[in-house]
C-alpha cells in the first residue's frame, strides 16, 4: 500500500470534446457550456499546472492551476468559437491537455476537434404530436445516431413547436424557410389545409422533407399516426401511406424483411431492414418522379422505403419511425438487419446541395440612426446573393449587399419608423440551386422617438390647429345672437306597481 509505483492520476473523459457534445463545431452558433473533467487520485499531488499544447488551444479555456488531492477533484474546460470567424479558419484542431508538476505530467487527455461551416438545418415537428396518457411525442433525443450522422456534415437540429404549449403554433411558409430540412414523424394531430399548402411550397422551392409513418393495427383497424392527413400530405408526391400493418413478431419484437431493392445509392449496403409494427407505402405510377426503393414483395406493391422529387425539392418516406430509435438500431443490428447503414445512407442524402442560410438577423440604434440587416449563408460555389428590405409603409428600403468573412452578407438602411419589417433573401450557387430565406419582424413603436409616428402626430395637431382656428372665427366674426336653449320634452312619470301579498 505504501509502494509509490502504484500511485496513480487519471482523467476522465479520456478526450474532449466528448458526448453529448460532437468533435464537429459549427463556424456560426455554436454555443456549449463548459464540460466537467474528473481527476482521480490516490494520492495527494498538491497544485499542478493545467497547459494545453497543439492548435486546439486557441480556442479551448480552462483554468491555470488546480490542486489535487487524493480522491476527486475536478475543473471546466469550455470550447469557445468567436464570433465573426473567417472562413479561413475551417479545418481540424488539436492537442493535449496536461497535469504537469515540477515539470512532470501527471496525467493527461486528448483535446480534437473540427470546425466545419453551417450545413443546414433539419426541423422535426414536435407541434403535432400528443401528450397525456395516450401521447406519444417522439423526442429527438431518441434517435442520436442519425442527428450526430448529421453534425458531421454541419447539419444541425432544431423543433418546430411542442406539445405541451398550450398555445398552438402554425406551420406556415415563414417558419419553414427557417430549415432546410423538415421532418414529420409519427405525429397524431391534424395538419389545417394551410399548413398543408406551406409543406407542398416549402418542397417546391426545393426544400427536403422527410416522413416517417407509423403502425397500422390491422387487428383493430386503426393507426398510431394521423394516416389521412399524412396521405393528404403526401399525394401530390405520388407517396400513399397503406392500412396495412408489419413487423408484428413474437413478444413483442420485430421482423426482418428481405425486401426487393432496387438499384439506388440510399439502399447502397442495404439487403435487409428490422420493423416493428409499422405499415407499408403505395407508389402512384401516374407521378413519373416517385419511386419505391424498399418493396416488402417481390411483386412491388408494398414499399417500405420511397423517394420523390417534386419542383425543386426532394422527399423521403419510411414506414416504420422506429427505424431511427437508438434501441431499435441495437436489435436490428443483433438481427442482421442493415438499419444502420438506411440511416446513415438517409442522412447523407439529405444534407441540401443548395446554399444554406443560417440566419438572417437585424441590429439597429436608435431612431434616424443605421440599421443592419446581415445574412449568414454558406455554399462552396456560392454565386449570387440577393437581398430586400421592404419597410412598414411597403417601401424598398434595401442598401447595398456587402461580403465579409466569406459567409457573412450584410445590407443597411436608415431606421426610422417602428412597425413590419420584411425580409427576403435569395441565395444562388454556380449550380443553379437557389434557397429562399422570409422573415417578418415587428419592431415596437415608441411614439416619442418614432420619426414617421411624429411626422402623423404634427400633422394631426396641424389639423387640430385649423379646426380649433376656423371655429374661433365663427365665434367671434359670425352672428352674435344667443341661440334659445333648446328644451329637452319631460318624460312620463311612472311607478313601479305595489308588490304582491299571497
Amino acid at each position: 500500500m505504501t509502494d509509490p509505483s502504484r500511485d496513480l492520476t487519471i482523467m476522465t473523459p479520456r478526450s474532449f470534446p466528448t458526448l453529448p457534445w460532437s468533435d464537429t463545431v459549427l463556424i456560426v452558433g455554436d454555443d456549449r457550456p463548459p464540460q466537467n473533467i474528473t481527476i482521480i487520485s490516490t494520492q495527494a499531488v498538491g497544485l499542478v499546472n493545467i497547459t494545453l499544447t497543439g492548435n486546439a488551444s486557441l480556442f479551448v479555456q480552462t483554468k491555470d492551476q488546480i490542486s489535487i488531492s487524493a480522491g476527486y477533484s475536478h475543473f471546466d474546460i469550455q470550447l469557445d468559437i468567436p464570433d465573426d470567424l473567417p472562413v479561413s479558419e475551417v479545418g481540424w484542431y488539436s492537442g493535449m491537455l496536461n497535469l504537469t508538476s515540477n515539470g512532470d505530467v501527471v496525467a493527461s487527455i486528448d483535446v480534437g476537434f473540427r470546425i466545419t461551416l453551417f450545413g443546414g438545418r433539419l426541423m422535426v415537428d414536435m407541434e403535432h404530436h400528443t401528450t397525456g396518457i395516450d401521447g406519444d411525442p417522439d423526442d429527438p433525443s431518441y434517435y442520436g445516431y442519425f442527428t450526430e450522422y448529421l453534425r458531421e456534415s454541419g447539419v444541425t437540429l432544431s423543433e418546430f413547436g411542442s406539445p405541451d404549449d398550450q398555445l398552438v403554433t402554425y406551420i406556415d411558409i415563414g417558419y419553414l424557410s427557417g430549415a432546410d430540412i423538415f421532418m414529420i414523424m409519427d405525429t397524431e394531430t391534424t395538419y389545417t389545409d394551410d399548413e398543408i399548402t406551406a409543406i407542398h411550397t416549402f418542397v417546391e422551392n426545393g426544400g427536403t422533407l422527410v416522413v416517417l409513418s407509423e403502425f397500422w393495427d390491422s387487428t383493430d383497424q386503426t393507426a398510431s399516426f394521423g394516416i389521412d392527413t399524412y396521405n393528404d400530405i403526401l399525394e401530390p408526391f405520388g407517396i400513399q401511406c397503406e392500412r396495412r400493418g408489419i413487423g408484428v413478431g413474437p413478444g413483442g419484437l420485430g421482423l426482418v424483411y428481405d425486401g426487393t431493392v432496387e438499384n439506388d445509392t440510399l439502399m447502397a449496403g442495404v439487403e435487409s431492414l428490422y420493423i416493428i409494427q409499422g405499415s407499408t407505402l403505395q407508389i402512384n405510377p401516374a407521378v413519373s418522379n416517385a419511386r419505391g426503393l424498399f418493396w416488402e414483395d417481390a411483386a412491388k406493391t408494398h414499399a417500405i422505403v420511397a423517394t420523390a422529387e417534386y419542383g425543386s425539392g426532394k422527399v423521403y418516406v419510411i414506414s416504420d419511425g422506429s427505424t431511427l430509435y437508438d434501441d431499435i438500431l441495437y436489435d436490428a443490428i443483433r438481427s442482421g438487419a442493415d438499419n444502420l447503414r438506411l440511416l446513415r445512407n438517409i442522412a447523407t442524402a439529405i444534407v441540401p446541395e443548395a446554399p444554406r442560410i443560417y440566419d438572417v438577423i437585424l441590429t439597429r440604434g436608435e431612431f434616424g440612426e443605421p440599421a443592419n440587416v446581415t445574412a449568414y449563408i454558406f455554399d462552396d460555389d456560392l454565386d449570387i446573393v440577393a437581398m430586400s428590405i421592404i419597410g412598414p409603409l411597403g417601401n424598398n428600403i434595401t442598401g447595398i449587399v456587402n461580403e465579409s468573412l466569406g459567409y457573412k452578407f450584410t445590407s443597411s438602411f436608415t431606421y426610422t419608423s417602428g412597425g413590419f419589417y420584411s425580409f427576403r433573401v435569395v441565395a444562388t450557387d454556380e449550380s443553379g440551386d437557389q434557397r429562399i430565406f422570409q422573415k417578418v419582424i415587428l419592431i415596437p413603436v415608441d411614439a416619442a422617438d418614432d420619426v414617421f409616428i411624429q411626422t402623423v402626430i404634427y400633422s394631426l395637431l396641424a389639423v387640430v390647429g385649423v379646426g380649433l382656428a376656423y371655429s374661433g372665427y365663427q365665434k367671434f366674426s359670425g352672428d352674435k345672437k344667443s341661440r334659445p336653449k333648446r328644451e329637452q320634452p319631460k318624460e312620463e312619470e311612472w311607478e313601479l306597481p305595489p308588490p304582491s301579498i299571497e
